[in-house]
């Protein structure tokens, strides 16, 4: 099966088979201009042609958004999934919906700076944690952390 199948898009025709806002037709479908039609029902009529094309700006602006961001390219997201740590990952997912606010190259930068920050916080909270019980120095951390693993090995092998 055929990636574009999947996702229901028809790369030749430039559209998907369920676009957003799907029924923004129907409210058209009856409505009709007539010569005997009062100013007042021109006026509705056309207040409705302008609502249906601003719902069509929008269905091309997310049309756009998917096809311009490769969201359409699976191999290509689920390569870039793999390369991402577990952390990056999750970070990257909860913030795909602000991707349409910036550029590609931004929403990355934004994604990597928060990665960064919540390893930074992880760091400051372990060096933290060896503060709180009393190690001043990086040598007797270095040496905390050799007889924590030879415990741990200890306790493994009972």
């Amino acid at each position: 099966m055929n990636i574009s199948e999947i996702v229901g898009f028809m790369p030749k025709r430039g559209d998907f088979d369920y676009e957003y806002d799907n029924e923004a037709e129907l409210f058209l479908a009856e409505m009709e201009f007539n010569d005997d039609d009062k100013p007042e029902e021109v006026d509705i009529k056309n207040k409705i042609l302008e609502i249906y094309n601003v719902r069509l700006d929008e269905r091309i602006k997310r049309k756009n958004f998917v096809i311009e961001r490769d969201m359409l390219d699976l191999k290509k997201q689920n390569t870039l999934d793999r390369i991402r740590s577990k952390e990056e990952r999750e970070i990257h997912n909860l913030l795909k919906i602000f991707s349409r606010f910036n550029t590609p190259d931004d929403h990355d930068k934004l994604v990597q700076g928060i990665y960064r920050e919540k390893v930074l916080r992880q760091k400051i909270e372990e060096l933290r944690h060896y503060k709180k019980i009393g190690l001043k120095t990086f040598e007797e951390v270095e040496h905390y952390l050799q007889e924590k693993k030879k415990k741990d090995d200890a306790f493994q092998k009972k």
